[in-house]
């Protein structure tokens, strides 16, 4: 796929997703078609792909399709300077990251719809060219367990794949694990997240990026 074509396709997929997250009710399909100037072919294709690729969760009774109510977080009201702040973080992602992270991507739309053109328009295109990394939904969907399960307090099971500095060597692991902290590190461009090992029955730091986990 053409670079052009791929901006425009994640450029959509967003919209999407702004789309629906505004309306607590659900849309038809036609109605979706209508407000995204698509065809409804496309979108039950783009459905698929938010759900499959961006992990965001959706319900579909009656016809009518929704984002799950409690995916998002209660509106934020920020100060320009704020969302500058924001901003700012957000090019440290697009200079540093190495593969895509459809919740980054989806945060820093909706920040975009919030600020004036100028910046706007510059945010919505640091959006697409992270969009355009590598994707990794096995890491998508760890980072999102170990967060929420951060968030409340949860503990989780997580499995993770051990090799032998030469190789010779690999072993699965499974642990119960209760996450404390989430740190991204520039120097590995990865996430780390810490907390308490019950089988060790101690503090262990774990890559995300390498783990599957449950909550």
């Amino acid at each position: 796929m053409a670079a052009g074509s791929k901006r425009d396709r994640v450029a959509r997929l967003l919209k999407l997703i702004l789309v629906l997250s505004q309306e607590s009710r659900g849309l038809r399909p036609k109605q979706i078609a209508e407000l995204c100037d698509v065809s409804v072919r496309t979108v039950y294709r783009d459905l698929n792909a938010i759900d499959q690729e961006f992990v965001v969760p959706l319900w579909e009774e009656s016809g009518r399709y929704g984002i799950v109510e409690d995916y998002f977080l209660k509106p934020l009201r920020l100060s320009l300077d704020e969302g500058m702040a924001l901003f700012l973080a957000a090019r440290l992602v697009n200079r540093y990251a190495d593969e895509r992270h459809p919740h980054v991507e989806n945060a820093f739309l909706k920040l975009a719809q919030q600020m004036p053109a100028p910046i706007k328009r510059h945010l919505v295109e640091t959006v697409e060219a992270i969009a355009e990394r590598p994707h990794n939904p096995a890491f998508a969907r760890a980072l999102q367990v170990l967060a929420r399960a951060w968030a409340e307090s949860r503990q989780v099971r997580i499995w993770y794949r051990w090799t032998s500095p030469h190789g010779s060597v690999t072993r699965d692991y499974q642990r119960d694990f209760d996450p404390y902290f989430v740190e991204p590190l520039v120097d590995t461009r990865s996430c780390y997240v810490i907390g308490y090992d019950h089988y060790s029955r101690e503090m262990r730091t774990q890559k995300s990026n390498g783990l599957a986990g449950s909550s």
